[in-house]
């Protein structure tokens, strides 16, 4: 991703300033595809629209993306990088190609939190600033995850690996296995097992209609053990399982907004733990798992 951000100038674009980088779990259309890492950039350029796409394509290219009309060229799915164009000022622009203000500028919570810590100022492509009520809401969101399902997260993984010394020893012998354990302890033990969403349409799944308007339990603790995803073995803990997506942080526009902040605290939690004390376990009489 540096490489993509340095490689820039040489396309007639300075880089201004740089977000953190984060890393995200799949949505939308690309649920196919393993966790990726997103960022920002602000930029100053004095080339046009498409000129200024024809650069970020180019860079693509550079980093071993094949462009549309080439051999492996992907769309949607698992590819090498993605440098998109989201905004350019106050610019709108629409064609064959591009537009701009992107359309998942304010559609995707993944793409606007590295926007808005670059500048929390920023004017939404509706032309209505966020309010600091709207931001404040962000931050509730992020530090509520991290106090309380972040909290469930680590204490639930305590609890799985007292049960499996045997995993816990893969963790402390390659510590590098960590950030996909903490995905089979969501999937696992997911911090939410479930929330109520609301049909706005007539929904039809397995010859059942939810009328539009209907209230619908989501069990993503039931999902996330589903054999037809998981294998026979979906009830028991692999740190080295395979995951290509789960529900531990719902989906789509319900994605989690603090799952990013959320892995990496405990990621380090488990750091930490595991290396200073690596035989701490927990009583776990009543946790599920086998």
């Amino acid at each position: 991703m540096q490489a993509a951000v340095d490689a820039l100038p040489r396309h007639g674009v300075r880089v201004l300033a740089s977000s953190s980088t984060y890393d995200t779990d799949p949505v939308g259309l690309v649920l196919d595809q393993p966790a990726f890492l997103n960022a920002c950039v602000r930029i100053a350029t004095d080339l046009g629209p498409e000129a200024l796409l024809d650069a970020c394509k180019a860079v693509e290219r550079e980093r071993g993306r094949t462009q549309p009309g080439e051999g492996g060229y992907v769309v949607k799915g698992p590819r090498p990088i993605d440098v998109d164009l989201l905004l350019l000022g106050d610019t709108a622009f629409r064609s064959a190609r591009l537009t701009l203000p992107h359309e998942q500028v304010t559609a995707r919570r993944f793409v606007l939190i590295p926007l808005l810590e670059l500048d929390f100022d920023l004017v939404t492509p509706d032309g209505e600033r966020l309010s600091d009520r709207d931001i404040l809401g962000f931050c509730f969101v992020v530090v509520a995850g991290g106090s309380d399902t972040t909290a469930s997260l680590i204490s639930h993984g305590v609890a799985l690996l007292s049960e499996r010394p045997d995993q816990r020893a893969v963790l402390i012998d390659d510590p590098a296995v960590i950030g996909g354990a903490i995905i089979e302890f969501l999937r696992l033990e997911s911090s939410v097992q479930g929330l109520c969403r609301t049909t706005i349409q007539d929904v039809t799944i397995h010859d059942t209609t939810i009328p539009a308007g209907e209230k619908v339990m989501m069990l993503y603790g039931s999902d996330n053990r589903d054999q037809r995803e998981f294998g026979d073995d979906a009830d028991r803990l692999d740190v080295r399982r395979a995951i290509p997506r789960h529900l531990a942080f719902s989906s789509g526009p319900h994605f989690c907004i603090g799952s990013h902040l959320a892995r990496l605290q405990a990621r380090v939690a488990f750091e930490e733990l595991l290396a200073l004390h690596p035989e701490r376990r927990a009583r776990a009489q009543n946790l599920r798992s086998p």
